[in-house]
């Protein structure tokens, strides 16, 4: 029997189905429903990653479940080239930061099993660094029985 204590830890999402680290009753609505305000974390992959070529390499990877409209989000550091994919192809605006550690945002339309991927290279001697690959935004699961 589930009760106000009961936590549920999110899988997909590295156990952050809201901003929180845990999903408590409280945070569905009288329908059942999740909801989510907009600048929530969806998926998030904080690693960080580094690319010594000097062409285009995939080092991020998110599988879409939802057709909508999201905010992604990455932090690039200099010298390096990033640039959002679709479904292994260019996608989002090339990316290549001036110095230091900058983040980027950009919301781009997915639909349901999409993919959205963080491709990188060097862009000078030393390697290309990322970390913080994150999707943000709303999602409300549909009612039982409503068409998506």
């Amino acid at each position: 029997m589930l009760t106000d204590d009961t936590k549920f830890a999110g899988s997909y999402i590295d156990a952050s189905i809201s901003s929180r680290s845990t999903l408590m009753l409280s945070d569905l609505r009288e329908d059942g429903c999740i909801d989510w305000n907009g600048s929530d974390i969806l998926y998030r992959d904080d690693a960080t990653v580094t690319a010594s070529s000097t062409t285009m390499v995939k080092k991020k990877e998110c599988l879409i479940l939802m057709s909508g409209k999201y905010t992604t989000s990455f932090d690039g550091a200099s010298p390096g080239d990033y640039q959002i994919y679709k479904n292994g192809s260019p996608y989002g605006t090339l990316r290549s930061p001036g110095s230091g550690w900058v983040t980027y945002t950009e919301v781009l339309n997915f639909d349901a099993g999409d993919t959205y991927e963080l491709w990188m290279k060097k862009a000078g001697v030393s390697n290309a660094v990322a970390r913080n690959f994150r999707l943000l935004g709303t999602r409300v699961f549909p009612a039982v029985g409503e068409k998506v």
